[in-house]
């Protein structure tokens, strides 16, 4: 901006940057030094800014808005991901639970030896499975939280 003669503001240092930065700090004082000496150079004719235009919007702008629609993209798969697995892990753990039930009723007499590992397992996902949902679901929202 400099270089096409845009006065730039003087640098300062906002109260909640804290210890930071400061008036004093070297790169404060380099982007102060550099501000000044190219308000004091020969700005570009509007030609040679239109030169530059093309470049700024493609290297700088430019890069910034694949790098954004990019990383858009990763959020979306996984916040999909996240909301699949909880798709998956409620029902589960209801199937489980209600399997374990029917089991308990319908196992009368059988002996226990030979449908232990049944109630094992069952009891294992009905009381793991919501452990599991419960960051599955905070991490989603916490995703959802950071697209609004």
């Amino acid at each position: 901006m400099a270089i096409c003669g845009v006065e730039p503001r003087p640098l300062e240092v906002l109260p909640y940057m804290g210890h930071s930065q400061t008036v004093n700090d070297w790169t404060v004082r380099v982007f102060d030094e550099i501000r000044t000496d190219y308000r004091h150079s020969k700005a570009a004719v509007h030609g040679e800014c239109l030169l530059l235009n093309s470049y700024v919007r493609e290297a700088w702008i430019g890069e910034q808005v694949k790098f954004h629609a990019s990383k858009c993209q990763r959020e979306k798969r996984a916040r999909s991901l996240l909301a699949k697995a909880g798709d998956i892990v409620l029902p589960t753990t209801i199937a489980a639970v209600a399997l374990h039930l029917l089991l308990l009723v319908l196992a009368k007499g059988v002996p226990e030896e030979s449908i232990e590992w049944a109630h094992k397992g069952l009891a294992f996902i009905a009381l793991s499975f919501p452990a599991i949902a419960t960051p599955l679901a905070g991490m989603e929202a916490h995703r959802a939280q950071l697209h609004l």
